[in-house]
């Protein structure tokens, strides 16, 4: 605001010096100029205007979104409350089913009892009894039997004995205990009283005999099938029970995370329209006291003006005298200035078009030198693809040759594991035995091949086998540092131009695994020998208390 009352101060002192027409064409310029500044603040307002129904109509578009997303939760609530209820439901039909599922098992007994005590009962001949059968026991054919058992695969098998004599009863053993009554604790089988379980034995005077019918006790199976049942059940009610309070929680963190974000989102929209309107309100007074004063300015200047303006028409027949005196010389003095003006431009624009000239060759040579080194970053980029694939090949023909050498000393390990279990068997038997024993050691019943068994044949072996062990780790750990450093060394992120990875080797194995399940297998294959020396360690304790003992 100072800059512009500096500036109109300036114009306020040009504007003393010049004369009628000038003041005139100085004003019509003026207010052509001020239309265009407010044509363009009126364009401009016209832009916020739309700017703002826009963000108006986003604003009511956000409301309509956030009252859906209100009403999506909810709908969701309201569908995980029928959710429980279906669960709820489907308990209680759970429960019904395990119920009459007990109810039809409890049927099914009691109707196998009824059966059991109605006639016709299919006989059974006994041939093995824990006591001597007397001779006035019933017989049956025993071909004509196992047919009606085919016949009845239902029916309840009946054993007769001596009339007089006391029938055998089941014992919880399963063991038949003479002597016994048919009852069943307070009640029966089925839990009735005795008077209802003593209809299962039906006494018939034919031939002095007794027939007995024994009836299944399925009381244990039905309250061990209950068991089950309500074990089922409560585990479906803790589970209904545990999904049911996840949801909850879950619709909890929810509501608290949506009112958490509308309540900031409030506030923030708060603060804006509360910045906004302190803004606006100081703009307002600055624009107000800013008008008040240029309009000010504007009268003082427009006042004074006029009042020159008569001065000067006063003094403009003096002026114009004095003007034809001086017309030459201010005419010789304006001739030399223009042209003065006119040399110091061209050379100005010689100036300039020599340093836009120097500029472009600079420009263009900033060109050429981004474009070759460009050119020399890709064939970089390619060589270090080619590097990285000829490294990948060879770290994977390392793996491979890893491989073979530890399935190799797999096999070695294996057999010398067996080597040294039978030497040591060997050993520990030749130290339990006696020295003046003369017979045949019995290690040569392990292996046919250790005829000629000898300790120092076992060390001279294993310490081989060790050193081996040794080279193959030491290889092994070498092959892990290198792919670390390849690791290192490789760029962070892949170029698109970089050549694939091989499929597979000329030899006929199978397919590599990428860089990562490479150095799990190697770190795999790195506990495998961390296990081998462990076994190679207790071979070596074994052969030495071997030793001892001999």
């Amino acid at each position: 605001m100072a800059h512009r009352t500096a500036q109109l101060r300036k114009k306020e002192k040009g504007l003393e010096k010049m004369d009628k027409d000038s003041l005139i064409a100085f004003y019509r310029e003026k207010s052509d100029s001020f239309s265009a500044e407010r044509e363009g603040w009126l364009n401009e307002l016209q832009k916020c205007q739309v700017s703002q129904e826009e963000m108006q109509k986003l604003r009511a578009e956000i409301q309509t979104r956030v009252k859906e997303v209100g009403d999506l939760q909810q709908s969701l609530t309201e569908c995980n409350y029928k959710l429980f209820q279906e669960r709820q439901k489907g308990l209680r039909l759970a429960q019904d089913n395990d119920d009459l599922r007990l109810e039809v098992t409890e049927l099914t007994r009691k109707l196998h009892t009824l059966l059991s005590i109605s006639p016709p009962s299919v006989q059974e001949i006994t041939y093995f009894h824990p006591y001597p059968i007397a001779p006035n026991t019933h017989t049956t054919d025993p071909q004509q039997h196992h047919q009606q058992q085919q016949q009845q695969p239902g029916a309840q098998k009946v054993t007769h004995y001596p009339f007089g004599t006391t029938p055998p009863t089941c014992t919880p053993s399963g063991r038949v205990s003479p002597g016994a009554t048919l009852q069943h604790g307070k009640g029966g089988p089925d839990g009735r009283k005795p008077r209802a379980a003593a209809r299962g034995v039906e006494r018939e005077r034919e031939g002095g005999t007794i027939r007995v019918v024994y009836l299944p006790c399925d009381e244990a199976a039905s309250l061990y099938e209950r068991i089950e049942t309500l074990q089922r059940q409560l585990k479906r009610e803790q589970e209904v029970h545990v999904s049911s309070v996840e949801a909850l929680k879950q619709e909890r963190a929810i509501r608290e995370e949506e009112y958490q974000l509308g309540t900031a989102a409030h506030r923030a929209e708060k603060e804006d329209y509360t910045q906004r309107a302190e803004q606006a309100e100081r703009l307002l007074q600055t624009t107000t006291q800013d008008y008040l004063r240029i309009r000010g300015s504007h009268e003082n200047l427009e006042r004074r003006y006029r009042e020159e303006v008569y001065q000067l028409q006063e003094h403009n027949a003096k002026l114009s005298r004095q003007l034809r005196d001086v017309a030459i010389k201010v005419h010789t003095k304006a001739e030399a200035a223009i042209s003065k003006a006119e040399q110091q431009t061209q050379q100005r624009i010689r100036k300039y078009r020599a340093e836009e000239a120097k500029a472009r060759g600079n420009f263009h040579r900033a060109e050429a030198e981004l474009e070759e080194a460009q050119k020399k970053q890709t064939e970089e980029t390619q060589h270090y693809h080619k590097r990285i694939s000829l490294l990948k090949k060879r770290l994977a023909a390392c793996m491979r040759e890893n491989w073979f050498q530890l399935e190799g000393f797999r096999h070695e390990c294996y057999n010398l594991k067996h080597f040294i279990k039978v030497a040591d068997a060997f050993v520990r038997q030749q130290a339990a035995t006696s020295p003046h024993t003369t017979a045949e050691p019995s290690y040569r019943s392990h292996s046919a091949g250790l005829d000629n068994l000898s300790y120092a044949n076992v060390q001279e072996q294993f310490h081989d086998f060790q050193s081996r062990f040794a080279r193959f780790t030491a290889t092994l750990d070498h092959a892990l540092a290198q792919r670390r450093r390849l690791q290192e060394s490789m760029p962070s992120s892949r170029s698109p131009s970089a050549p694939p990875k091989p499929r597979a080797d000329e030899g006929g194995q199978p397919e590599m695994r990428d860089d990562s399940m490479q150095t799990e297998s190697l770190a795999e294959e790195g506990g495998q020998g961390g296990s081998l020396r462990e076994g190679r360690e207790g071979t070596g304790m074994g052969l030495e208390d071997g030793r001892n003992g001999e």
